[in-house]
């Protein structure tokens, strides 16, 4: 349910962009994410570009329909390419860093350490045009934000045993100023418990 709920809470700030004639798109992380195939109607007219690991995207180019979803798929090592060198390679991919883009970046932060966090912004501010967008979601520390704390004990444990342990939290407050430094203003942070309140 928290799944579903942040996904369509991200689609609706993507289709907000395109609808307000945005045409580029960054999914950093993009793993087996699907909004190109799933709002591909929507995004008529708009250039997706997924970044992420190149044996990801080597499992989900065999997947039936992402062929015709048009997305341009990015290889990009998190963990070896520095990402002050991304906006160089969407430029060769044909991004254009005069133009605004929209980043969506789901299920990403909460693995990473404060560092890299930090250059992703960086990374996302330098091709990022004035009108340009960034949505991701992140774990919030103390109340974590109407997700319960049995939950999220839950979640922890769960992404551990994978392999995958939660890095970084964030109080918001923190976490705006942190992105006001990067050079972001912040337009909404909502919780869980709103979102779900005003979708579900």
């Amino acid at each position: 349910l928290y799944m579903q709920v942040r996904s369509r809470a991200l689609d609706d700030a993507l289709l907000a962009f395109v609808r307000g004639g945005g045409r580029q798109v960054v999914i950093l992380g993009a793993g087996f994410d699907a909004r190109a195939l799933r709002l591909r109607d929507a995004l008529r007219g708009a250039v997706v570009y997924e970044v992420d690991h190149p044996a990801t995207q080597g499992r989900k180019r065999a997947m039936p329909g992402v062929d015709g979803a048009g997305a341009r798929m990015i290889a990009w090592d998190f963990e070896r390419d520095a990402m002050r060198g991304l906006p160089a390679r969407l430029a060769a991919e044909g991004h254009d860093a005069a133009a605004p883009t929209f980043t969506l970046w789901e299920g990403v932060t909460m693995y990473l350490s404060a560092e890299a966090v930090a250059e992703t912004l960086d990374a996302v501010r330098a091709y990022s045009a004035a009108g340009s967008g960034l949505a991701f979601n992140y774990v919030a520390g103390g109340a974590r934000r109407g997700v319960g704390r049995v939950g999220m004990a839950l979640a922890r444990a769960v992404v551990a045993a994978a392999g995958e342990p939660f890095r970084s939290t964030f109080d918001p407050a923190a976490l705006s100023a942190l992105l006001s430094a990067h050079g972001f203003v912040v337009s909404r942070d909502d919780s869980f418990a709103t979102l779900a309140a005003a979708l579900l």
